[in-house]
């Protein structure tokens, strides 16, 4: 295969790395579940399956999703032919690089929220505990520090919302 399509990569395919690669040209799976778990993912690019359709619907069925089916028997270059013809049009390098950058924006809005999700309830559940420090303080330095420490969770919490603004512009 590698004289066939020089610079051409082979990897395990699974969920997560094609999320971390979505920009591959194609791919080459044994089976069609492994191409339905590539679409859900989310990866546009071609899809060759190494096997034999079920049905003659199950092939046009994923046709229409740019995937192809090669014979298990097939030569790497009858492969490469087939993997090449099913590989979208290159878009060009603007459009690319605006892919790129969507995509990347998409993953820090991801991650924006993940943190936000994770910060929000230890800053609520602090927030209320000094409360009631602040409430049940038994001098004024306890209280003073414990108000100290109250306007601290609120500097994470306003801090927290402003990822609100990140995952917006993605």
């Amino acid at each position: 295969m590698a004289t066939a399509l020089p610079g051409a990569s082979v990897q395990r395919v699974d969920p997560a790395l094609v999320r971390q690669l979505p920009l591959a040209d194609a791919l080459i799976i044994a089976d069609a579940a492994s191409a339905r778990i590539a679409r859900a993912t989310g990866f546009e690019g071609g899809i060759v399956i190494v096997g034999v359709p079920k049905s003659a619907d199950e092939r046009d069925a994923f046709r229409l999703q740019g995937t192809e089916f090669i014979a298990p028997q097939a030569s790497p270059q009858d492969m490469a032919s087939v993997l090449l013809a099913s590989i979208p049009s290159a878009p060009d390098g603007a459009t690319r690089a605006a892919l790129i950058r969507t995509r990347r924006l998409n993953a820090a809005g991801e991650m924006a929220l993940t943190l936000q999700h994770d910060f929000n309830n230890p800053l609520a559940a602090l927030m209320a505990e000094v409360q009631m420090l602040q409430m049940d303080a038994p001098n004024a330095e306890t209280q003073a520090t414990a108000g100290r420490m109250l306007e601290l969770v609120r500097r994470l919490t306003a801090l927290s919302r402003s990822l609100d603004g990140v995952r917006d512009r993605k």
